[in-house]
């Protein structure tokens, strides 16, 4: 039995991280008041540029560092555009979406090939259990680090200030551009983190579309708990679950002579990231205690451009 909840736990840690600590990410993000639409776009390409990094410097700490800073920019570029000039939140987040998958096969498919016709070696995390359980207490860490800094503290009262009102929380003193920019630049680096952890951790190698709509799914896992830290522990399990363990269940259902084709077993996760949230949404009590910040996704005209 002792075997069996450990060969799950390592089977299940690599996926449940790389959607864990994304779907963090975005949560601290639409604290802030920023509607993240362009999480899949920076997931896409950061996979692509973790793939890069591990195969330039053959480092896979040091690829999960650079590639997560240079993703936190990102964040930063779109809390700036958001908050301090009048553009669409969801035309800033689809464009940023679109530009990251090009981008990421722009700049991963030549190095692509030069590690296929060289035999360029990629040293990614080593799939053995102190690693790979090392990952899975630093992911429930950081969840839990989160919910302090967001609950807790001081900077996490003004994010979620600036969420709810941010006309208020300026009046009040708050620097709105200053507190989206802090929030903008944790969540990406979460999320290039998590991006990272896809190829250094999980796949172990790159090819065209890596990671494409696991920040969808990370987003999902997000709402769907209500972008409290710690639910979206359980979420995220259960999204890791379904992505792991779903040719499992579908030989489950054959046997009691329900035919699954392969397309709607790998449709299932982004089915679940349907319906999860909407049944969230419908249920009262949930929908009252995860309702999202009032502000989220519209525009902010702060008093000196609104004159």
């Amino acid at each position: 039995m002792l075997d069996q909840v450990q060969g799950f736990v390592l089977s299940i840690t690599p996926i449940f991280t790389c959607l864990y600590l994304a779907s963090l990410g975005n949560s601290i993000v639409e604290k802030s008041g920023i509607l993240n639409l362009a999480i899949d776009g920076a997931y896409t390409l950061g996979t692509a540029m973790a793939f890069i990094a591990v195969a330039s410097v053959r480092n896979p700490t040091l690829a999960l560092i650079i590639t997560s800073f240079l993703i936190g920019l990102l964040g930063i570029l779109i809390a700036f555009l958001t908050t301090k000039l009048p553009i669409s939140h969801g035309a800033v987040g689809l464009s940023t979406q679109f530009v990251g998958y090009g981008l990421a096969s722009f700049l991963a498919y030549p190095v692509s090939i030069k590690v296929r016709n060289e035999g360029v070696p990629l040293n990614t995390y080593l799939p053995v259990t102190e690693v790979v359980l090392s990952y899975l207490i630093i992911s429930l860490l950081i969840g839990v680090i989160t919910h302090v800094l967001m609950y807790r503290s001081r900077l996490g009262v003004a994010i979620r200030a600036v969420g709810e009102n941010p006309a208020v929380a300026s009046s009040l003193g708050t620097n709105v551009l200053g507190v989206r920019v802090i929030a903008a630049f944790m969540g990406y680096i979460l999320i290039g983190v998590a991006s990272s952890l896809y190829i250094l951790l999980y796949t172990k190698n790159w090819q065209e579309g890596a990671g494409m709509g696991y920040g969808w799914i990370s987003f999902a896992i997000s709402i769907s708990a209500g972008r409290h830290p710690l639910v979206g522990m359980v979420t995220s399990l259960i999204f890791a679950s379904l992505i792991r363990y779903a040719y499992v269940l579908q030989d489950i259902l054959i046997s009691y002579g329900i035919n699954v084709s392969n397309y709607a077993v790998i449709a299932m996760p982004f089915i679940a990231a349907i319906i999860i949230p909407l049944t969230a949404s419908v249920i009262p009590q949930m929908r009252r205690r995860f309702t999202p910040p009032k502000h989220l996704g519209k525009i902010f005209f702060s008093e000196e451009r609104s004159v």
